[in-house]
C-alpha cells in the first residue's frame, strides 16, 4: 500500500489499497491505458475537455476520475450517483495522486467527503482538487 501501514490507514479512513487500485494509479502514474475487469484508464492527449494531456478513469463504463497531466489536479466522481463500496474505494485511491490527506466516506448512510483538516460535507456527486499555483495549497 505504499507508505501507510495498514493501521495508519485506517486511522484514515482507508483501508488495505485492493490490487487493481495499485494498478489502475500504476497506470495513471505510467501514462498507460489499462483495462482490468470493471475498472479502466484511458489517456487523452491535446484533449480541449481537460485542457491537455489527462486520464479517465471509469467504473463498470461510467466515468469515476479525471487526472490533468499538466496542473495535476483532480476531478472524482461517483458515477453518476453509483454510491457503492466499490466506488468509494475506486474514488479514494484516486485521492492517493494528490496530496490532500481527504477522503470519501460513509456515516450513517450518508457519504460525506473529509478535507486534511478532518472537517467533512455531504458528499454532492464529485468533488474537484487542485493545487493553488500561488500557494503551493490544495483546494478542495
Amino acid at each position: 500500500m505504499g507508505g501507510l501501514g495498514p493501521i495508519v490507514a485506517e486511522h484514515f479512513g482507508r483501508s488495505a489499497m485492493r490490487q487493481i487500485e495499485e494498478k489502475m494509479l500504476h497506470a495513471i502514474r505510467t501514462g498507460a491505458d489499462w483495462r482490468s475487469a470493471n475498472t479502466s484508464v484511458t489517456w487523452s492527449y491535446n484533449s480541449a475537455t481537460c485542457g491537455g494531456s489527462c486520464a479517465v478513469v471509469r467504473l463498470h463504463g461510467n466515468r469515476i476520475g479525471i487526472y490533468q497531466l499538466g496542473t495535476g489536479a483532480l476531478t472524482i466522481e461517483d458515477g453518476g450517483g453509483w454510491r457503492t463500496s466499490t466506488t468509494m474505494s475506486r474514488l479514494n485511491a484516486l485521492l492517493d495522486l494528490v496530496p490532500c490527506r481527504c477522503a470519501v466516506y460513509q456515516h450513517k448512510g450518508e457519504w460525506r467527503f473529509q478535507r486534511s483538516d478532518w472537517t467533512s460535507e455531504p458528499w454532492e456527486g464529485g468533488r474537484v482538487v487542485e493545487s493553488d499555483a500561488f500557494s503551493g495549497q490544495w483546494n478542495v
